[in-house]
Order: C-alpha cells, then sequence, then structure tokens
C-alpha cells in the first residue's frame, strides 16, 4: 500500500523490524550510495551464478566496515520473497563481538529527484555475519512502474546511512583524592652555580598516590632566559622527558623549550582523566634577617596525560636586589617548599544516552552490460 506521494509501505509482517518512519528528502544518503545502471543485467547475472543478492563494495561508516546487501527479487531465508530487500552486513566481523547502531534504507525517486527513506524505530545489532535489514522494503509492481521513478531506463539509486550507538552517554564523575593539606615536601637543591640552563628535577616523591618531580630552570624556560628563575611541579614517570625538552605549562607559561615537541612516554593520568590540584610552591629565605620569609606562589592546575607539567616560567625577577642579597641562595644552595594543598580526579565514564557518530558520505555506482 502506498503512502503519500507514491512512496512504498512495506508489507505487513509480525517481525519487528518492519515498524519504522517513512520520510521523503532530497538530500542524498550521507554515507552510500548504491547506482545500479542496469538492473536487469544484475539480477540475470545474479541467476546464472546462483546467487540470490549482490554485495556492494566496503565502505566505512562510524567507524567501522560495512557492506550493503541488495536483494533484487527474493530473499526467501527471511519472508521477503518476491520483493526488493536491503541488508547491511558488518566486515570483517569479530567473533563475539556485538554491534549497534541506527540504520535507514533509501530508494531513489528520480522523477522528483527525492530520497525515500525507511529509519528503524529501534537499535540495530550486529554480531557474528548476521545481516540486518528489510524485506519486502518495496514490491516488485511498485518498484518495476516507472510512473513511481525507481526504475527508470533501467537505472536505479540506492542508499544507507549508518549511525553507531555508544553504549552510554558521558559523564563526568568529580573524586576529591586529597582534602586541605600543610604537609610539605622540601627540596634543598645544592651546587645552584653549576645547574645546567636546561634545568634540574628533583628526585621523585609521593602524594596522594601520584609520583611527582619538581623541575627547576635556574636561570629561566627560554622565552625568560636570564631574566626569571622559573618552577614546574610535573606529574613523574619512568620515562619522564629530559629536562628542557619541553611540556606544557600552567599559569602564564607555554612549552619550556619554545619547541612544543615532547618525548612520547606513558601518563599516570589515562586518556580521558584529569586531576585537578591547588599547590603552593616556595623558595625559602635562609638568611639571617629572612625578610621576606619566603617567595611563594600559588597553582591551580588541571593534570592530564597530554597536560603533565605545570608551574611558573617568571617565579622571581633574577635581577631583584632581594632575590640577589636576600639570604635565599645559602652556601650555593636553594631551599624550595611544595604544598599540595588539594586533588580532585575528573574522570568521564558511561551512562544510559547514545553517543552518534556521523562519517563522510561514499558513492558506489555499478554497470551491467
Amino acid at each position: 500500500m502506498p503512502t503519500p506521494d507514491g512512496a512504498p509501505k512495506p508489507s505487513d509482517t509480525p517481525n519487528k523490524e518492519m515498524k519504522g518512519l517513512e520520510t521523503w528528502r532530497e538530500v542524498p544518503p550521507t554515507h552510500y550510495i548504491l547506482k545500479i545502471e542496469s538492473f536487469t543485467s544484475l539480477v540475470g547475472i545474479l541467476r546464472k551464478t546462483g546467487l540470490d543478492h549482490y554485495e556492494s563494495n566496503v565502505f566505512k561508516a562510524s567507524g567501522r566496515s560495512w557492506m550493503l546487501l541488495l536483494y533484487p527479487w527474493e530473499d526467501k531465508k527471511r519472508n521477503g520473497s518476491h520483493c526488493i530487500s536491503l541488508y547491511l552486513k558488518l566486515v570483517p566481523y569479530i567473533k563475539g563481538e556485538i554491534y549497534k547502531a541506527l540504520v535507514i534504507f533509501f530508494v531513489y525517486d528520480q522523477l522528483k529527484g527525492k530520497y525515500w527513506s525507511f529509519q528503524d524505530t529501534t537499535v540495530r545489532t550486529f554480531h557474528d555475519m548476521d545481516e540486518s535489514g528489510v524485506s519486502q522494503l518495496v514490491s516488485p509492481e511498485c518498484f518495476e512502474n516507472a510512473s513511481n521513478g525507481f526504475l527508470v531506463n533501467d537505472s536505479c539509486v540506492f542508499g544507507v546511512e549508518v549511525f553507531a550507538i555508544q553504549s552510554g552517554n558521558k559523564v563526568e564523575r568529580f573524586r576529591t583524592l586529597r582534602k586541605q593539606s600543610e604537609k610539605v615536601y622540601i627540596w634543598n637543591v645544592e651546587k645552584f652555580s653549576e645547574l645546567k640552563a636546561t634545568g634540574h628535577f628533583s628526585e621523585p616523591f609521593s602524594v596522594g598516590g601520584f609520583k611527582w618531580r619538581l623541575h627547576l630552570y635556574p636561570r629561566g624556560i627560554p622565552k625568560a632566559m636570564g631574566k626569571y628563575l622559573s618552577i614546574y611541579l610535573c606529574l613523574h614517570d619512568e620515562s619522564e622527558p629530559d629536562p628542557g625538552s619541553g611540556e606544557k605549562k600552567q599559569d602564564d607559561s607555554k612549552d619550556a623549550s619554545g619547541s612544543g615537541k615532547k618525548k612520547q612516554y606513558n601518563p599516570q593520568l589515562p586518556c580521558g582523566k584529569k586531576m585537578h590540584v591547588e599547590y603552593k610552591l616556595s623558595i625559602n629565605n635562609q638568611g639571617k634577617d629572612k625578610k621576606p620569609e619566603k617567595i611563594s606562589k600559588r597553582g591551580y592546575a588541571w593534570f592530564s596525560a597530554l597536560d603533565t607539567a605545570w608551574g611558573f616560567p617568571y617565579f622571581t625577577n633574577l635581577d631583584d636586589p632581594g632575590w640577589r642579597w636576600g639570604g635565599f641562595i645559602f652556601q650555593d644552595a636553594l631551599l624550595i617548599e611544595l604544598q599540595i594543598i588539594s586533588m580532585s580526579l575528573d574522570t568521564a565514564g558511561a551512562g544510559d544516552e547514545m553517543d552518534i557518530d556521523f562519517p563522510r558520505q561514499i558513492h558506489e555506482q555499478r554497470y551491467f552490460a
């Protein structure tokens, strides 16, 4: 029974797959189009070779590879005999894998210049070598009637859109790892005058279940070279990049080397996780007068797998008289104090809603002599 504008309607069937939405649109299918230039020749070739369907080339949609299957006259195994049927198959299949997607099938009306589409109201499940689609999509009478525009001059056009369904909406969880703390880590930097300009790392230390190191540039990072002392707090890893190799910084800082390049190493925080850290860095005055007692800066940083080091490129001016003569450098040693005040972890998890991916469009044109 045709719908308004002459669109075919799938025959009544107990199969739940037949329940869906039917629409007309001028926009071509987003993901894949199959154009048959000689429908009669295709049917003849399939009959001669003992096949009941035609398989398209492999195409990619929603991050996976697929094939569109056209049953041009019968689909006996699914009660689709004497009708045009369209199916979708996931390739290559992975044994035991279950993949869910929303699928829309299309037939082009060449007279109206519009696509008639059939869309599922439920999610289709693909696993192993199963095919999923619509049997009895268009009756032969409706399809072959030239006034309907589906088969014109022995040519026809089909299409499909595949929208992957991820099992869950994105949920962020924010968890406090370390509440307000007054504990401090003291780093005694000896032979300060002999340190390389590329920087000097502290020994690793643990706070809040994570390993850290401090990174000191005695004469500043490249953009502040010779004018400022720079200090950074870094998430530590056994394959930590060499000092001065460059890491992304917090506050008014950028890449320490100016190159923006890093060595590859395994982060403590997996991809998708972020950790907010409130911390305070200080350089203690070791002089007799101790005025001022210390130079301090407080930082608020989001650490992640990519952002592993944050701090202050302009921690203190090297030309400041208070720095040069105030007792901060004593017997060629510097006393750096770190207080990690709080730590909170922000993670992305899975919920109940759908996350749909929209890939690119692919066209396939087939000629059958």
